[in-house]
């Protein structure tokens, strides 16, 4: 099940506990069953913690999701209704108090019933699920002695737990499972069992245990008269039931506790009794940790049988030896797809951290060569401490080998650890892990939420007075709706396909701020939820079979700049498109060919590339040659700057400079002018 769809069920499943709440704790059709539990010595706040509901006997749930926009398909995926041959739902609970099952977060993740202990619906199999597993955790966590206490059933857990025993679980099945016995185990704790009446019950939990976990430290507690937990509570009241499980007397190891049950029930007179009584036992002493122990026992049972000890001795520790190696290897196992499952779930920021800050935690030294670190014991290895768009972490390259990478990548190689082990470095060096907790859906653009104001004197300002664009040229662009101010006092570009569907868009601030906003002073920012691969575009209508040039630019005041100073030089035909990037968005021009192909049914009969003219442009102009080659792009491509004395095209008109070099990339580069035509210098209308 997908994280979209577990949190569109524990939504429901809190709406439906909401209801159950309701109906047990206010709603008359609730009052007997809501006295009964209070008659058999639950407390209101017992009830309110744990959130105790009742499903009514009226069928109500179907028209309540309903109400709560839930439809019938998550109905079903609930399991609280079930379809019946003629189409109708029926409800799984019916006038039975019921329980939420929390996960970890506090979140409801399914429902179990207090009637039938096998009756319960989740999001996870039951059983995989232990209640009240991670609030013992958390309970654990500030306990030295680290006990966790067995019981039956949930019922019996929350009489328990209002007795003030907080380490506490129970499976929601009646058996007890490899799943649930690796999380117990993964608690690193004594596991304490309290005995049910029916003792055949927790001698199948134990068999369980010694089987799967044969390390666990295990004991087991037998309440007197036969008791459940809540019989007990009932009668003897919560002080006595928690003095009675905390008195160290009333434990005895489990494995002790098994060995006197089997001795009680196999009439060793028998012979085929007899034998399996040796089988049983042998297995039970097999998974005793303590040695000494195991020894006691191998005696004991050489003198019940008059079988030799030895012989016994050997038998035991060849079982606990498989035992173990067994448990050894499905641990592995687990382990090994846990780590794959992690790093699926963790993002890449995660495997990229500072090797920098690991260097020197570790206390590797390094000479120190600007940007470059080079490692004093291998002066071959060198590490990169920029960031940028392309690589937004620090990286590494050891030139002898010719391999290199991440901090990730570093831990495998110059530490030389296993995947795991490395995977576990970086848990430690984050202290608390980056887990990506559901799958991140994107959002959908809104154009409601990015509306602009009637005010745009800040904007105008900022564009004509601090980027020097012409007012009438600022004018025109609000006019036709290609930019408007937000409420922030931002300029917001619009983005349209060519349907004239607004798709997305640019913000820009109008503001500086140097020290937030470092060199350049101002925000930038494609806002939430606009369309992948879509930018700022403008230019004449275009028609079907119409020769056109595209002009390809970082952002749309380059654009609108390079448009002031030279569209009277361009066709009119020209388009104008903004990547909002450069490197990182290249795939816009791939996106707007082949869009403009499927509507008008060709492509341009030039690509002008006019990207800014420092590290980061000419990164940008290769992955742009990359894509257009993929594309099998025909025409002319031909990368456009303003002179060597400036970065992008608005730095050159801030500074007077209508330059425009032109450079074909297919030959040698050479200057080469722009013919002149006599073309109108409107704006246009966006495509």
């Amino acid at each position: 099940m997908d994280q979209a769809k577990r949190a569109e069920l524990n939504k429901l499943y809190e709406d439906v506990a909401s209801l159950y709440q309701y109906v047990l704790t206010e709603a008359e059709m609730g009052d007997t069953k809501y006295h009964e539990l209070l008659d058999n010595g639950l407390t209101e706040e017992t009830i309110k913690e744990f959130r105790l509901g009742m499903a009514p006997s009226k069928e109500v749930l179907q028209d309540y999701l309903l109400n709560h926009k839930h439809g019938p398909r998550s109905m079903l995926e609930s399991g609280l209704l079930k379809q019946t041959a003629r189409g109708t739902m029926n409800e799984i609970f019916k006038n039975e108090i019921v329980i939420p099952i929390n996960n970890g977060y506090g979140k409801v993740m399914g429902f179990t019933s207090i009637n039938e202990i096998d009756k319960t619906v989740s999001v996870t199999k039951p059983q995989y699920l232990l209640f009240n597993y991670y609030q013992s955790l958390k309970v654990l966590e500030k306990q030295d002695n680290r006990r966790m206490y067995l019981v039956s059933d949930p019922l019996n857990l929350i009489y328990a737990k209002q007795a003030g025993i907080d380490s506490i679980v129970a499976p929601l099945i009646d058996d007890l499972t490899p799943s649930q016995v690796r999380n117990l185990e993964k608690s690193n704790s004594e596991l304490i069992l309290v005995t049910d009446v029916d003792l055949k019950n927790t001698v199948k939990r134990l068999e369980t245990l010694e089987s799967i976990a044969p390390e666990i430290h295990c004991s087991v507690i037998d309440l007197p008269g036969e008791k459940t937990v809540k019989e007990y509570i009932k009668d003897s009241g919560n002080d006595s039931f928690r003095a009675f499980l905390e008195q160290s007397e009333n434990k005895i190891r489990s494995s002790k506790w098994h060995l006197n049950y089997l001795y009680q029930t196999y009439n060793l007179n028998l012979s085929e009794e007899r034998k399996a009584y040796m089988q049983k036992t042998i297995r039970v002493i097999a998974s005793e940790y303590d040695l000494k122990k195991r020894s006691e026992y191998v005696q004991i049972l050489s003198k019940q049988l008059n079988e030799p000890r030895d012989r016994i001795q050997k038998r035991v520790e060849y079982l606990r030896n498989s035992l173990i190696k067994n448990n050894l290897k499905q641990k592995k196992k687990r382990e090994d797809k846990e780590f794959r499952n992690n790093k699926i779930r963790h993002d890449k920021s995660f495997f990229q951290q500072s090797i920098k800050n690991y260097l020197d935690m570790q206390g590797i030294s390094y000479t120190q060569q600007g940007h470059y670190l080079r490692l004093n014991d291998h002066d071959s290895l060198v590490i990169d401490t920029r960031i940028t768009p392309d690589r937004p972490y620090e990286s590494w390259f050891w030139n002898s080998r010719g391999v290199g990478g991440d901090l990730y990548k570093f831990l495998e190689v110059y530490e030389q650890l296993d995947k795991k082990t490395a995977f576990e470095r970086l848990q430690e060096l984050t202290n608390t892990t980056p887990v990506l907790s559901k799958e991140v859906r994107k959002k959908r653009y809104d154009p409601n939420e990015w509306l602009g104001v009637e005010e745009k004197t800040q904007s105008i300002n900022y564009l004509v007075n601090k980027r020097k664009l012409d007012k009438k040229l600022v004018d025109d662009l609000f006019s036709s709706g290609l930019i408007r101010q937000l409420e922030n006092n931002a300029i917001f570009f619009s983005w349209k396909d060519e349907n004239g569907k607004e798709v997305g868009g640019d913000q820009q601030g109008t503001w500086v701020d140097h020290k937030r906003y470092g060199k350049r002073g101002t925000f930038k920012q494609i806002v939430e939820g606009s369309k992948e691969d879509f930018g700022f575009h403008f230019g004449s209508p275009l028609k079907v079979d119409q020769d056109y040039q595209l002009y390809v630019f970082e952002s749309p005041i380059d654009a609108l700049s390079f448009y002031q100073m030279h569209h009277k030089k361009l066709p009119l035909t020209a388009q104008y498109l903004s990547l909002s990037g450069a490197g990182t968005k290249v795939n816009t021009i791939k996106n707007f060919l082949e869009r403009n192909e499927e509507n008008f049914k060709i492509l341009p009969s030039e690509i002008h590339i006019c990207f800014d003219q420092d590290e980061g442009g000419r990164r940008g102009i290769k992955k742009a040659l990359t894509v257009l080659n993929k594309f099998q792009y025909e025409g002319k491509i031909r990368l456009d700057h303003p002179g060597r004395s400036v970065k992008d095209w608005n730095e050159a008109l801030q500074q007077n400079n209508f330059g425009h070099e032109v450079k074909n990339i297919d030959s040698r580069p050479r200057k080469e002018g722009i013919k002149q035509q006599n073309f109108s210098r409107t704006v246009g209308h966006n495509l």
